[in-house]
């Protein structure tokens, strides 16, 4: 395949193109694209992207196609055939750097509280007790307000509420919903893959697929049980 640059070059692409990869050049000429598999030189074990059953032929047909404005952001892009992707397709993988810069916000964080304790019976009667009297004396008033006054004044003192009797939640990193033996069969079967153990391969491959679905499952069934 034939790469598109400033300048042309020698192709690093493989296998020999053929009318697809013409109608996929003009696409890329015309919306002034680059194809960054062939952009840059790699092993030819680094190119291919699809390998044939009984692997007979190994062909490049998936590709990343960028702007060539971004041409100057991306280091290279090469394929990862050890990548255990459960297809005959192989991964394409392209590294770019980026510049980060920090926005500037004027809207306030987003504040969580924390709702376990109101499983708690002496904090939920005095977060409930603290809401109804402030509430009921908004009631009091409401025919003197404006629908957006009454809205303002439950936000202020739930939010107030919450505060004193739940306090701010603190901020944790999410656990994952995969069990621990789910993740070492998956182990177990990129170790198959890796010594062309096919039967044990497929039987692992099933049984993750298994796994997985129980577990997500079992995660929100979790997850509902909490939050009533």
């Amino acid at each position: 395949m034939l790469r598109w640059g400033k300048a042309p070059q020698k192709d690093n692409g493989q296998g020999v193109r053929n009318e697809r990869g013409d109608t996929l050049l003009n696409f890329c000429e015309a919306n002034d694209m680059m194809i960054l598999n062939t952009w840059y030189q790699q092993h030819p074990r680094r190119r291919y992207t699809w390998i044939s059953p009984g692997d007979r032929c190994r062909n490049q047909i998936d590709y990343i196609l960028v702007q060539k404005t971004w041409h100057s952001s991306f280091i290279k892009c090469k394929t990862k055939p050890g990548a255990d992707c459960d297809t005959d397709h192989i991964l394409v993988v392209a590294k770019m750097k980026l510049k980060s810069y920090r926005k500037k916000s004027d809207n306030n964080p987003l504040i969580r509280y924390e709702l376990n304790k109101l499983q708690e019976s002496n904090t939920q009667t005095e977060y409930l007790l603290a809401t109804k009297n402030r509430f009921e004396a908004l009631l009091d008033t409401c025919e003197e307000k404006t629908p957006e006054e009454l809205w303002l004044g439950m936000k202020t003192f739930w939010t107030e509420a919450a505060e004193n009797t739940l306090g701010k939640k603190k901020s944790m990193k999410k656990k994952p919903w995969i069990s621990t033996e789910t993740i070492e069969l998956a182990n177990e079967k990129r170790k198959a893959r890796k010594n062309n153990e096919k039967g044990k391969y497929i039987r692992l491959r099933n049984e993750i697929k298994y796994k997985t679905r129980n577990d997500k499952r079992e995660w929100l069934e979790k997850e509902c049980a909490q939050i009533q």
